[in-house]
This record gives C-alpha cells, sequence and structure tokens, in this order.
C-alpha cells in the first residue's frame, strides 16, 4: 500500500469517526455527568500538585493511552453504573471478586482481581532508581497525568523524571485495564509471572520507540538524545557499561532493570 493510499484511509477513518461522534445518540450516550467528575477530579489533582489544569494530550502518550484516557473521562467503557440499567445484566455493575461497583477507579486502583498492585509496585520500584520522589498515583493523578512536572529538591523541573513519570503512569494504567479485559471476557488466568513480564516489556517497548526516534532525525518523530538519555539512563540495566550515545549505537541492546517488584 502506498504512502498516499495511506493517508487517504486515515482521512476517510477520521472523517466517519467524526460523523459518528456527531450524532445524537453518540452523545447521548456519553455520560455527561460522569465526565464532569472525571474531569473535575483530575483538575483537582493536578491543581493541588501543580497549580495547573490536566489535559489527554501529550506527545508522551501512545494514542492507545489517548483513547483509553479520553474513554474514561467520558465513562464510554462498558463497566460498572453501564450495566445498571440494562435487565438482567445488573450483575454485571459490580466486581465479581469483591462485590463493589467496578467502576475504572476500582479496576485502577483498589481490585484485588486486575493486579493493579502488582503493576503499581513494579512502577514504583523502577522509580526507585531515580533520585527524585515518586508520586503516589490516585484516579485522579492518572486521569491528568499529563500535566504532572518532577522537580529537584530546589524547585528545578526535571523533564526526564517528569517524562518517565508520565510514561509509567500511563503505560501502567493501559497494562491494569487490559488484564480486567482479559480475564473478564475472555476467562483468562493470568498469573503474577505474567504480569510482570508484560509490564517490563511493555515500558521497554516505550525505550526502544525512543532510541528509534533519536534516529529519525529531520522528521516530526525525531527527540532529542539528551531528553532520552535524562529519561532512561537511571533506570537502565547495565548502565554502568553502556557507551555515552547508547541510544544511538547499532547493536546495542538495552533495556530496563530486572527483578523488581
Amino acid at each position: 500500500m502506498t504512502i498516499k493510499a495511506i493517508k487517504s484511509l486515515t482521512l476517510a477513518y477520521k472523517a466517519i469517526r467524526a460523523q459518528k461522534m456527531s450524532k445524537k445518540t453518540y452523545q447521548k450516550a456519553l455520560d455527561r455527568r460522569a465526565t464532569t467528575t472525571n474531569v473535575g477530579r483530575a483538575k483537582y489533582m493536578i491543581n493541588e500538585l501543580q497549580g495547573v489544569e490536566p489535559s489527554d494530550r501529550h506527545n508522551d502518550f501512545s494514542r492507545k493511552f489517548r483513547y483509553f484516557i479520553w474513554m474514561t473521562s467520558h465513562n464510554g467503557y462498558k463497566n460498572g453504573d453501564y450495566w445498571t440499567h440494562i435487565p438482567t445484566l445488573e450483575y454485571r455493575a459490580n466486581c465479581i471478586t469483591c462485590g463493589n461497583p467496578e467502576s475504572m477507579e476500582h479496576i485502577l486502583k483498589e481490585c484485588e482481581n486486575s493486579h493493579q498492585k502488582t503493576v503499581w509496585s513494579l512502577a514504583e520500584n523502577l522509580w526507585h532508581e531515580k533520585k527524585t520522589k515518586w508520586i503516589e498515583p490516585n484516579f485522579g493523578i492518572i486521569l491528568g497525568c499529563g500535566l504532572i512536572r518532577i522537580t529537584n529538591d530546589k524547585g528545578k523541573h526535571l523533564p526526564g523524571d517528569s517524562r518517565l513519570y508520565r510514561i509509567l503512569i500511563s503505560e501502567s494504567a493501559h497494562l491494569i485495564w487490559k488484564i480486567r479485559c482479559e480475564k473478564a471476557i475472555q476467562g483468562r488466568e493470568i498469573s503474577d509471572t505474567e504480569v510482570k513480564h508484560r509490564w517490563k516489556k511493555t515500558i521497554e517497548s516505550r525505550l526502544e520507540l525512543d532510541c528509534l526516534r533519536v534516529k529519525m532525525k529531520h522528521t516530526g518523530k525525531h527527540i532529542d538524545n539528551k531528553l532520552v538519555k535524562s529519561t532512561w539512563n537511571e533506570v537502565l540495566n547495565g548502565r554502568d557499561n553502556l557507551p555515552e550515545n547508547w541510544m544511538e549505537e547499532s547493536g546495542v541492546l538495552v533495556g530496563i532493570r530486572s527483578g523488581m517488584g
């Protein structure tokens, strides 16, 4: 398929999606009260931490997470309260493990069945390789993590640390949701060992993408090697033995530290 054909398909998809989203039935399906509540919580938490309002658009977010956070903010997923008004299916509104309402907050931060504790523990343990304090993510911070700014003891902004935090929070939250769906919809049994492996693979895929983007000079996807280094340097496996410009060296294998969690 040619680049021109791909662009045409992309434009067609966007047009179809825009048309679908403009329909009254689609707009009515979105829970506006939930949107107001979720966005309000995100704004409150980020304002408490940073003094700014959150955003779901950030270059550090994957496309899948941007879609996930938009759907979550608008209560667009079929979980929790969605099922309470559907006859014979009301039971789906509650968590099969503890019986509590299966809201997105419950899935991401409370549920024992979603492996969220394991995932957040992995994220925190990796972060401890950094010198800055870990910010424990609650639901509001997850929704508004795009504007988190990590600073040092003197209040100086650390772009690399801020970027890694956004990556860890966004990718971890999305992984928890995917695991929940696989267990609830597909009936899969997922062990903590598998969760740890998948989390490590997810984060390392972002590291690999950064290395690729460093080499994409003179394109809109290029990223500065200094930012990549400040994002990942402290958390790399065998970091003391890596070359100075490890992200640009061909044949150099890099990965995050293992044995976490």
